[in-house]
């Protein structure tokens, strides 16, 4: 579940306020029994999971949530005052967190063992805080914070906890102004924990996305630059993927296939033996997250094509589904191997010392663009081989050579300045909008298949034959329409302005 959570300093001498419906929204408050709350929380040794803002904890004295937390951060929901993360909860006892927990952190702990970091003590007072028909709109609770320092308590600190229940941003902020005016603060969203371990939990995580390189800056900064990028984005989005979420899975395979794309253009850059043993696992790794991927896009085309034949057509999208479970079942089992474990290390090892060579010491500007040039040689002259009316194997060789050449531009672009930089993105736009027509094209190749396959399996059923043949010729017309815009689509990207930024 999502936890918004808005966080007030709190001072001596509290007392909560009266919140006028009319300001606040809040008909009534309702106070809950005080509660004294135990939490042991885990992480690695080098905190791990604090520096990446997530936190783990078993804690008692609450008793519809006692037992374990795994909180999350969600990317850009960040504000002042604000943290929204997702809340997950599981049973078992206070020694050892449990598999499903451990499961979901195994990217950022790595093989690393967990074990109890903090115990931290919480004197609570809560209250709901109610509409007009008794629904929760919030809870507020004013908390007293310690821990145990040689058997004596110490507290830390005090604060106001406002949590959503059925408000938005602005009803929390609406409540907030409110509990200013009686002299509480917007505090630090920073959790419990990490104010409680201090600076070795505030560091930063070992990966820290930092400014592009400049022109004058080595060649390897890039290569740095795009490791780090890449890496991020798998780990960030490997707990979401695990849960079945559609779009942190995409992510994680875009991940995938930019890291491989970025060990292509800076070959010269890189060590060739690392190189090659990399490739292959980035690529088993990539095939478990493009089966269920692919079943993604399959569903949500034909979800999308298949107006007002639904009903018909209802045996087909329970086939799809079954097999995407399936396929996640399978990106479950890479994603809990050690094999996996030792990808992700390798990769954050190579992003915080990349394995360069002497040609990477060289600068940006004279290095780069050139790599980019020698990607786009290779989709001209393909391109140039492969009319709208070749067959679809050949179109979908050439969105892959497209993909490389903007994932590369995308890459080298940001070390550059001025109007190369600007010229750069604008490359990056044009193939990506040509990538997506031979994207979508390549799609319905793989819809029909699957159509086809699906009808010959119920012969029998005269209405799913029927829509099923509807659907297919619907794609089909798609496909026409793809075709028609590819060539429209490389006129725009094939030319001299969108390529001599490449040429040093």
């Amino acid at each position: 579940m999502r936890e918004t959570e808005l966080k007030l300093a709190l001072h001596d001498g509290f007392e909560l306020p009266v919140l006028e419906p009319a300001a606040t929204g809040v008909a009534a408050v309702r106070e809950h029994p005080p509660a004294d709350l135990e939490a042991t929380y885990f992480d690695t040794a080098d905190l791990r999971l604090a520096r990446n803002g997530i936190t783990l904890r078993h804690r008692t004295g609450e008793d519809e949530r006692n037992g374990w937390a795994l909180k999350l951060p969600l990317d850009g929901a960040q504000g002042q005052g604000v943290a929204v993360r997702e809340e997950h909860f599981f049973p078992g006892g206070r020694t050892a967190p449990p598999p499903e927990a451990v499961n979901l952190v195994t990217a950022y702990v790595r093989g690393s063992s967990l074990g109890p970091v903090a115990k931290i003590q919480t004197q609570r007072r809560s209250w709901a805080l109610t509409d007009e028909n008794g629904g929760e709109l919030a809870e507020l609770a004013a908390d007293e914070v310690s821990v145990l320092d040689k058997r004596r308590k110490v507290v830390l600190f005090r604060e106001l906890e406002l949590e959503a229940r059925a408000l938005d941003r602005d009803g929390l902020d609406r409540i907030a102004g409110e509990l200013t005016k009686a002299g509480a603060a917007l505090g630090d969203p920073t959790p419990k924990l990490v104010r409680v371990l201090g600076q070795q939990a505030a560091a930063p995580p070992d990966l820290v996305q930092s400014r592009a390189p400049r022109p004058e800056d080595p060649a390897g900064e890039a290569v740095r630059a795009a490791f780090v990028a890449g890496t991020v984005r798998l780990v960030a989005n490997d707990p979401g993927a695990r849960l079945g979420g559609v779009e942190p899975l995409h992510q994680m395979r875009v991940a995938l296939r930019r890291l491989r794309s970025d060990i292509r253009t800076f070959a010269p850059l890189v060590e060739e033996g690392w190189a090659k043993d990399m490739i292959p696992e980035l690529r088993w790794l990539g095939r478990a997250l493009g089966a269920v991927r692919d079943q993604d896009v399959l569903l949500e085309r034909l979800r999308a094509s298949a107006a007002g034949l639904e009903d018909d057509l209802a045996p087909l999208f329970e086939t799809l589904e079954a097999s995407r479970r399936d396929k996640h079942s399978e990106l479950l089992e890479a994603l809990s191997s050690k094999r996996y474990e030792r990808l992700v290390d390798s990769l954050t090892e190579a992003a915080l010392a990349p394995p360069l060579t002497e040609a990477a010491d060289r600068p940006c500007a004279e290095v780069l663009p050139p790599l980019v040039e020698k990607a786009w040689k290779k989709v001209a002259k393909r391109v140039k081989a492969t009319p709208a009316t070749a067959p679809a194997e050949d179109l979908h060789g050439v969105r892959i050579h497209v993909k490389r050449v903007r994932y590369a531009a995308e890459a080298v672009g940001p070390s550059l300045r001025g109007k190369k930089a600007k010229r750069a993105r604008q490359f990056a736009d044009r193939a990506a909008a040509l990538q997506d027509v031979l994207g979508a094209n390549q799609d319905t190749v793989v819809a029909r298949r699957a159509i086809a396959q699906a009808a010959g399996l119920r012969p029998e059923d005269a209405a799913f034959g029927i829509a099923t043949t509807s659907l297919f010729e619907r794609q089909q017309e798609l496909a026409i329409e793809y075709r028609y815009r590819y060539p429209k689509a490389w006129a725009k990207l094939d030319r001299p302005k969108r390529t001599k930024w490449m040429r040093v």
